[in-house]
């Protein structure tokens, strides 16, 4: 098996039979409207592309993981000349990618669901999906010729990796991602020193949770992957010079992985695209012409804007033309049918202010107990949550061109909140589609009604706590303990204080840990050992 690095999270797998594609996002014009690009730049590698896809010798697949736009690319896809290849898409809850692809011309298309095998020329494929509505993703594992590679992407699926080794292991190659892709903290208006603390337990936190799998899978090599973006628009540029933010580059992650890992015997190549790595050699072939390293990082991404300088100018005089009050009228009119299929808004205690331009001209106020979303010019409430939109950028909302998630992975709003405490619901409100938000609500009263328990230890007790974790449903008897008390989601990180009653540090939402005082008690809850304490560990 070769594995050849296309970039961000894209890969082509060979042998002598089969040659899989994996998420190929390399058109010129970024992501999410052209806030995201590809770093290092991989746009030169689309010709490699289509001279694989030429080959009438092996069996050709492509796989597409999920929608988000550096993973599913519209316009590379659409490119493409030659589609003699079996199209691979997961079918998600959400209809978005099957609406797509159902009149895609190509081979033949498999829309799969979790745990689908697939045999291929020497070999197999097996899909895992992640479907929690608030989040979709897939991972794919491929085995030929004797070998594996688990290529988990974006997919969160931490909790289902112990059953993942142990139903199709051993593991020789792994990947996932290890950066930040969040507007919290980086749309956020926080004190420096705030905004740079909350940023650096996230990277810290998303670092663990990679280097806990590995430990867990023990594959020969780790590629790191779906690492962090370029930001060229000049709105967003100042996120590649933050000295500390979530997007975190490779060469710090790999540093962190040597020390943290040193006893594993783990190969965790830096990977530039074009390079190749030789699965069974375990040795990378260096292919890629220009190498992107921290010392000329600078000039590199500099030299990158420059080149989209005409490209940013050229939208900015179409981004003036917008009309603001149509804009507002159709974002007050898409908020109603939204709040009005939020079954739990009775849950939100805060109103939501909806500000275009920073204008209070251009205002709505989104009350969830009342369920009104009324025009405002002013926010006099002491407790709110607070974001401010481009108009233009709201417009493509309104005329379907981009997606409320897609919108929110811009990173081009500001945020405010008093207090400062995460919502699960109001974030839910703002990032899902209409149609969505019913059956999100539906898992959190799901999750809510799950009567099953595990037991932890902290601080030299056992306690009893929900198996799943409140956010999306997180496996807790997966998760791990941080400084001999907090239980940490092996999905997103949240974390729990055990020696609060299970409070969440982030939220006021609780696992309900009870101490259990004896072992004739604990013998009563579901019997598991428990869970592996590890200490926390400083960012720096």
């Amino acid at each position: 098996m070769q594995i050849t690095y296309l970039g961000h999270a894209g890969f082509i797998v060979e042998t002598d039979a089969v040659i899989v594609i994996t998420d190929p996002w390399l058109s010129p014009t970024g992501a999410f409207d052209a806030s995201w690009f590809q770093l290092p730049r991989n746009h030169h590698l689309a010709p490699l592309v289509y001279e694989k896809l030429k080959d009438r010798s092996r069996a050709i697949y492509l796989y597409i993981s999920h929608e988000h736009q550096d993973h599913f690319d519209v316009g590379f896809l659409n490119s493409l000349p030659d589609r003699v290849f079996t199209l691979l898409v997961p079918e998600f809850s959400r209809s978005a990618l099957l609406n797509h692809f159902s009149n895609y011309e190509c081979e033949e298309t498999i829309f799969f669901h979790h745990k689908q095998q697939l045999k291929i020329p020497g070999g197999s494929m097996k899909f895992y999906v992640d479907d929690s509505r608030l989040n979709r993703d897939s991972a794919i594992l491929m085995k030929m010729d004797e070998t594996a590679f688990l290529n988990m992407n974006d997919c969160k699926l931490f909790d289902t990796l112990p059953a993942i080794v142990h139903e199709d292991g051993p593991i020789n190659v792994f990947a996932c991602q290890f950066s930040g892709a969040t507007w919290h903290p980086t749309c956020y208006e926080y004190p420096k020193s705030k905004y740079e603390s909350l940023s650096a337990r996230k990277a810290i936190s998303k670092f663990e949770s990679v280097a806990k799998a590995i430990e867990l899978i023990r594959p020969d090599s780790y590629i790191p992957s779906a690492g962090p973006v370029c930001f060229l628009d000049p709105m967003l540029f100042h996120l590649n010079t933050e000295p500390i933010n979530i997007f975190p580059r490779a060469a710090r992650f790999i540093s962190y992985l040597t020390t943290r890992l040193h006893k594993i015997p783990v190969f965790i190549p830096e990977m530039m695209p074009g390079d190749i790595l030789d699965v069974n050699k375990n040795k990378i072939i260096t292919l890629a012409e220009k190498r992107f390293i921290e010392k000329t990082a600078a000039g590199y991404i500099a030299e990158y804007a420059a080149s989209f300088s005409s490209f940013f100018e050229g939208r900015r005089a179409v981004q003036e033309r917008v009309d603001e009050q149509r804009i507002l009228a159709g974002l007050q009119l898409e908020l109603r049918v939204k709040l009005e299929l939020l079954t739990l808004a009775n849950r939100v205690t805060v109103p939501l202010y909806f500000r275009l331009n920073g204008s209070d001209k251009l205002m709505l106020k989104i009350d969830f107990e009342r369920k009104t979303v009324e025009r405002v010019v002013s926010n006099n409430d002491l407790s709110f949550y607070e974001i401010d939109a481009p108009a233009w950028q709201i417009a493509k909302i309104i005329d379907g061109e981009l997606t409320w998630e897609e919108f929110s992975l811009t990173f081009r709003m500001h945020l405010r909140r008093s207090p400062d405490i995460y919502d699960p619901l109001l974030h839910a409100f703002l990032v899902m589609e209409a149609d969505d938000i019913g059956k999100y609500c539906e898992l959190l009263l799901e999750i809510e009604a799950q009567e099953q328990r595990t037991i932890v230890e902290a601080a030299g007790k056992r306690y009893s706590v929900r198996r799943y974790c409140p956010h999306q449903g997180g496996d807790l008897s997966c998760g791990w303990m941080d400084q001999d008390r907090f239980l940490v989601c092996p999905r997103h990180r949240w974390q729990f204080d055990i020696l609060q009653a299970g409070r969440c540090t982030s939220n006021g939402t609780s696992i309900d840990a009870v101490c259990l005082e004896n072992e004739a008690q604990a013998a009563n809850e579901l019997e598991r050992p428990p869970l592996v304490k590890t200490e926390g560990t400083v960012f720096k």
